[in-house]
């Protein structure tokens, strides 16, 4: 069986939460399909991980950059598109960057809750939105990809708490994305 490739050469990527963990690899992925990537995250150190996702990308050969964003700023994910300006604007949106507290429902605190929310809902719902913007006002269609946790699905035993975050994301996916076919 042969292996699927993609070509995204002449195409930036702006991956939210691309410092580590699914970000991080959908980040490598995406400029090892000749994709330019901007990872927007709080922090450039990875976790788990030697060296930022960045310098991975160019160790490799590829076009990488870090912009510290703060995804329940709305100034700054719009700085995060605007510098994606630079190479032409956003031609694929990843709204990835995701919070979890690991604890049960009843030890979470109501200042825990709120950042959650404010990552997981705010920052995404956010993130579509000035991508979009861009989008339309360059008259070039793009893709928007919207990851959340399983827990939107399924019942897991202690749950990490994004789960009440998680789900309003996959009703609002669905309503969304068909207001701009």
């Amino acid at each position: 069986m042969s292996e699927l490739t993609y070509d995204y050469s002449e195409t930036t990527v702006v991956i939210t939460g691309g410092s580590s963990g699914i970000g991080r690899a959908i980040a490598i992925r995406f400029a090892e399909a000749g994709a330019t990537v901007l990872n927007g995250d709080i922090e450039r150190e990875p976790k788990g991980a030697d060296i930022p996702t960045d310098a991975a990308i160019e160790e490799r050969g590829g076009t990488a950059e870090y912009v510290e964003t703060d995804v329940t700023e709305r100034a700054d994910l719009e700085a995060l598109v605007e510098y994606a300006g630079e190479y032409g604007g956003v031609d694929v949106m990843v709204n990835n960057a995701g919070l979890q507290i690991p604890k049960p429902m009843h030890e979470v605190t109501p200042e825990e809750f709120d950042r959650i929310h404010a990552v997981n809902s705010k920052g995404v719902f956010f993130g579509t939105q000035v991508a979009v913007e861009n989008m339309l006002a360059r008259d070039d269609p793009g893709v928007i990809i919207n990851t959340a946790s399983i827990s939107s699905n399924l019942t897991q035993y202690l749950p990490k708490r994004r789960v009440t975050s998680s789900r309003p994301l996959r009703e609002s996916d669905r309503g969304g994305g068909a207001s701009f076919e």
